[in-house]
């Protein structure tokens, strides 16, 4: 597997969901978190724009901070949300998007996961361009 920006990211994901905060979702997750700290890691160290982003962040949990900072990177393709949800119903919402992907009986590896991430979500940037 290469390390592109979609499998960072897809790592990034496992990362969230395997948290123990957010062990309750999928307990199956829990030994790919490693994967997702190093994803952040290769992210950070990518994308240095990005990892300012996050600093600047201010969430009520590890979870909450690793769901903003791949937030960074998608967005979710419905994105026409009403105008008055705030960051955190936000970062919820993708937090669930994003369990019920990884739940899915074909997203068992990052290449998998990366390929159902972008079929529901599409990279920021590539919303700023169009």
């Amino acid at each position: 597997m290469s390390w592109n920006k979609t499998n960072m990211a897809a790592g990034a994901a496992w990362g969230i969901l395997a948290h123990h905060d957010l062990a309750q979702i999928n307990q199956e997750l829990t030994p790919f978190a490693s994967a997702g700290t190093y994803s952040l890691a290769m992210l950070r160290y990518y994308n240095p724009h990005a990892s300012d982003l996050h600093q600047d962040i201010k969430a009520v949990n590890l979870a909450d901070k690793f769901t903003a900072y791949l937030f960074h990177f998608y967005r979710p393709g419905f994105e026409n949300l009403p105008a008055g949800e705030d960051r955190v119903s936000r970062l919820k919402a993708l937090e669930t998007k994003l369990a019920e992907l990884f739940k899915a009986p074909e997203g068992k590896t990052l290449n998998d996961l990366a390929e159902l991430l972008d079929e529901h979500l599409v990279f920021a940037d590539e919303l700023e361009t169009a």
